[in-house]
């Protein structure tokens, strides 16, 4: 199928757009953003598929009119179609026309193409957006993928599957309790149980029961009767109850001609009404005629007492060019004044700027679109750059403080640290006191333990510190940093080494104790102020290492923030190496210093081109002034200045003179060709009123009004019978069912009445028949139901028959939907292994075939890893990577690749137009070159639409054509 016309009566943005494709299989749209290519293509789809009411109502075109146009379609076998769909007609329904006048509708349409729109987009439709994560896809992916094109264009592949499985696993599982199924076997199973011991009554009970279901089937079957003869009946009774109407509609039927009377609608008035109109215009037209046969009589009898032709000519040349030297004499002062005007202002403003810009320089400066954009950044840079400098000011002062406060509490605390040799003979003396109070206890107390323990924690938590900043130091390539870290570790290992060897000490300085009991509690008042301290110290070391951190981080803005600097001070510089004026201006005021420059410059640059005109108007003047002379000689008219003011005025006294003798001549003329063109005009208001007198003769097949009117009256009299045989039609239609009109041919021909009612009576005799063994039969079923009653003494017994029955029916409803669920679970396995099979060799043949070519024969080979399933690309030097290594443009290229190939093999069967938005935006020329060498190898079995901004690509297309759109098109035509 091959698109060859396209004609848009209104949508969207366009309005009475033509394209004519015949002689093309590869038509490439090119336009900027929002000239309408999306649009044509949202065209051809609505065509082919339609829109919804509101859908369709979005692309009503802004300027009114109607939405919808047709496309003319070449078929497989050379038949042409053209279809048209409007969005006000038919419901937005599709009609097919065929070139010998074949009407055919929306249904004949969706049968040639095969398929429905969803479908259509996901073969034939591509752009670049379908696919981005190449690098995950996988097998079985791409074998989703094939299916859901291929099957139904849908993405509720998966979610089927996955809704299946769970929905089995929570009607059954094999070892599970809780599932239905499994509770209702469950329950059977009880039941069952419960059954065996009470199968002990009477024997005729079976036989009973199943007599009273016999009865039962035969009184349903006596009820299936009577609603059968009770339909018939009913039947039957409709007929007769329209007998009178069935035969005024064959009456008028009958009456009808076969052959319908071809008549204009109407006809006999709009011929009155042209009549009325032409009879006016016929009067004036004779009235014409005699005005202008009299003037040309008074024409021949004046004689000419002039100048010679040739000098008349010459005059009525000067005399016809003298009102424009005129409006040039006033136009030059006019613009002189202008210019005046102008130069003073742009003088005036330009000082008051008071900037280094004059007015021959101000014309050579470019001021393109953008600038004013550019200097709009560069302000708000320069302001957002001051405000993080002042903010990053702010942060240090908060630092520099936060680091002052840090020092004064480390200097406070130090200051109620107690020396070292005093820190441990207390720590002795205590420990000796408390020794002798134990009365030979052990001799190495806690306190020394403690000590040991506080020296482990402060030197790993150096080191940890130091570890970071050394961290830090590495990812920053800050030495100042890392000569902290490493000045940190070394004094917590020194503190460590210090502790640990006075402790030694204080182990073999221990002695006994002579402090008093006094002494021994201010030494330990001592003593615990000074661990104190040194906890506070210790977190003061922490805050500073954090502190420490944050001055790096504040390094790091600073940097940032110079870079920025660096990076705005070079845009201010270059602005201002191209514009020299703005040297001594802020950039803060180079936006209001460019609203106020740029107009000067606008009425500068038109300054300089009314100077131009002015030099074109004394031009002109000069060449009539020698014309003047030359006249005035040659007519042999006195003249003695040669000034232009002072020749107009001899030029208009000798004009008057030729006037005064050819007035009447000229009035003469005049008068004729204005009635002349009077009698044009209205035989031209004439032509439409006689051609629309002579369309309405011709269509209703006569040449003379007489036996028009008589066709009128014959085609009003068809149409009154055919209105009346339509309403009793309708009537039918209303009263009897569908069946009846066809099973008894109603509309075709008079149904035989009598043979009806002698069917009516037969069936109202065997209703009455059917209620007498109804009766009979009823009466049978309560005796049954008594018997079975009295052997069911004990209602356990039916109670748990009727229950085990139930629960069985409800077993078999669940297992029902269980096997359901798993034929469509199993049957969706075997459809989506199936058709990966089929189709995903041919897909990689032709995806590694096609991406060979695009990277020029860098990678040879695309298949499925054959253990983890994910996509590999084989090189041509036999190397092996995987679709997330390759960069960008190559992974772009290997998903065209693949998406071509799907597109060309699910599309083998079905040759309909590929639609190609904009695919190839990341392709370079060598690259694009081949891709369009590839679409045009698809164009030989396909016709392919191609919409994109790049103006090049069809250069060296030889079977391309190029359709070049812009956003000032509303209405037009492209070959």
């Amino acid at each position: 199928m091959k698109i060859t016309y396209i004609h848009i009566y209104g949508f969207g943005k366009w309005q009475n757009f033509t394209l004519h494709l015949e002689k093309t299989n590869f038509p490439i749209m090119i336009g900027k953003n929002e000239a309408g290519k999306s649009t044509i293509q949202k065209f051809i789809l609505f065509v082919l598929f339609g829109l919804p009411p509101k859908q369709r109502e979005f692309y009503q075109p802004k300027t009114g009119g109607t939405v919808g146009g047709r496309m003319e379609l070449l078929l497989d076998h050379g038949e042409k179609m053209m279809v048209e769909r409007l969005h006000d007609r038919n419901n937005g329904a599709a009609v097919c026309l065929f070139p010998d006048g074949t009407v055919k509708d929306e249904s004949h349409l969706q049968a040639l193409l095969g398929m429905g729109r969803n479908t259509y987009e996901a073969i034939f439709s591509f752009e670049a957006a379908d696919l981005t994560d190449l690098h995950k896809i996988d097998q079985n992916d791409l074998g989703e993928t094939l299916l859901n094109i291929g099957l139904t264009g849908s993405t509720r592949i998966n979610e089927t599957e996955k809704t299946l499985v769970q929905q089995l696993s929570e009607r059954f599982r094999p070892q599970g309790k809780k599932p239905p199924i499994n509770q209702r076997l469950q329950e059977l199973d009880k039941i069952n149980e419960q059954l065996k011991e009470m199968e002990r009554e009477e024997a005729s009970y079976q036989q009973l029961n199943n007599e009273q279901q016999e009865t039962k089937g035969h009184l349903e079957l006596l009820r299936h009767q009577k609603e059968t003869i009770q339909e018939d009946l009913f039947r039957l009774q409709r007929l007769l109850q329209v007998k009178d109407v069935v035969l005024a509609y064959h009456q008028y039927a009958n009456s009808s001609t076969d052959n319908p009377i071809e008549f204009p609608v109407d006809g006999k008035e709009r011929l009155h009404a042209l009549k009325d109109q032409l009879l006016p215009l016929e009067s004036e037209q004779q009235l014409l005629l005699q005005r202008i046969q009299e003037n040309e009589q008074k024409l021949k009898k004046l004689h000419s007492a002039s100048l010679s032709q040739e000098l008349i000519e010459d005059m009525e040349q000067l005399s016809a060019a003298l009102p424009g030297i005129q409006d040039s004499i006033r136009k030059e002062e006019h613009l002189n004044d202008r210019i005046r005007e102008y130069e003073y202002n742009v003088g005036r403003e330009l000082t008051e700027l008071d900037i280094e810009l004059t007015q021959e320089a101000l014309a050579n400066y470019d001021f393109p679109f953008y600038l004013e954009e550019e200097w709009v950044q560069a302000a708000r840079q320069k302001e957002r750059l001051e405000g993080d400098e002042e903010r990053l000011k702010e942060q240090e002062r908060h630092l520099s403080a936060e680091e002052k406060h840090i020092e004064d509490r480390r200097a406070v605390w130090e200051g109620q640290l107690l020396e070292e040799r005093s820190y441990h003979h207390c720590i002795a003396d205590l420990e000796a006191f408390e020794q002798k109070q134990r009365r030979g206890g052990e001799n190495e107390g806690p306190s020394s333990d403690k000590r040991q323990r506080q020296a482990k924690q402060t030197f790993g938590l150096t080191v940890g510190l130091a570890v970071i900043g050394l961290i830090a130091a590495w990812l920053l390539s800050s030495l100042p940093v890392a000569m902290f870290a490493l000045l940190m570790l070394i004094g917590g290992y020194y503190i460590y080494r210090q502790s640990t060897s006075l402790g030694a000490e204080l182990s073999q300085d221990s002695g006994v104790s002579n402090l008093s009991e006094e002494e021994y509690h201010l030494n330990r008042q001592k003593l615990d102020q000074h661990e104190k301290a040194s906890y506070e110290l210790e977190h003061l070391q922490e805050q500073w290492q954090r502190s420490s951190v944050e001055r790096m981080k504040l390094e790091e803005q600073k940097q940032s923030l110079r870079s920025r600097r660096e990076r705005l001070n070079q845009l201010i510089e270059e602005q201002r190496k191209q514009y020299p004026f703005l040297l001594e201006i802020s950039p803060v005021h180079w936006v209001r210093l460019y609203h106020a420059v740029k107009p000067l410059q606008e009425q500068y640059r038109q300054a300089l081109e009314l100077k131009q005109e002015v030099a074109s108007l004394e031009n002109e003047q000069k060449k009539y002034t020698v014309q003047l002379e030359t006249f005035l000689t040659n007519a042999g008219w006195e003249w003695n200045d040669n000034q232009l003011s002072a020749l107009i005025g001899y030029f208009h006294e000798g004009e008057k003179v030729i006037q005064e003798i050819d007035r009447d001549r000229v009035r003469l003329e005049t008068d004729i060709e204005d009635l002349r063109e009077k009698k044009k005009q209205l035989e031209i208001r004439m032509l439409p009123f006689k051609r629309e007198k002579n369309s309405l003769l011709e269509a209703a097949g006569s040449d003379k009004e007489q036996a028009f009117l008589q066709i009128a009256e014959a085609a009003e009299a068809e149409r009154k019978r055919r209105d009346k045989r339509e309403d009793l039609r309708r009537q039918l239609t209303t009263i009897l069912k569908k069946d009846d009109i066809e099973d008894y041919q109603v509309l075709e021909k008079v149904p035989d009445y009598q043979l009806l009612e002698q069917q009516l009576t037969e069936l109202q005799e065997k209703i009455q028949q059917v209620e007498v063994e109804r009766d009979s039969r009823r009466q049978e079923l309560a005796d049954l139901h008594n018997k079975l009653s009295k052997l069911e003494h004990a209602a356990t017994f039916s109670e748990q028959r009727h229950q085990l029955q139930a629960k069985r029916d409800e077993l078999q409803a669940e297992a029902r939907e269980w096997a359901v669920l798993q034929t469509a679970y199993k049957m969706l396995l075997q459809t989506k292994e199936v058709y990966q099979h089929t189709y995903l060799p041919d897909v990689l043949d032709r995806a590694s075939d096609w991406f060979s070519r695009l990277t020029g024969d860098a990678h040879h080979r695309v298949y499925f890893h054959p253990e983890r399933g994910d996509l590999q690309i084989e090189s041509s030097d036999g190397f092996r990577f995987s679709a997330s290594e390759l960069s960008r443009g190559t992974a772009d290229q290997l998903y065209v690749a693949l998406r071509l190939s799907l597109s060309a093999v699910l599309s083998r069967e079905d040759r309909l137009p590929f639609l190609i938005d904009d695919a190839f935006v990341h392709f370079d020329p060598t690259r694009t070159g081949v891709m369009m060498d590839i679409i045009e190898e698809l164009t030989v079995s396909h016709q392919v639409f191609l919409f994109t901004t790049r103006g090049d690509l069809a250069d060296k297309m030889s079977g391309a054509v190029t359709i070049k759109l812009s956003d000032r098109i509303a209405g037009g035509l492209a070959n």
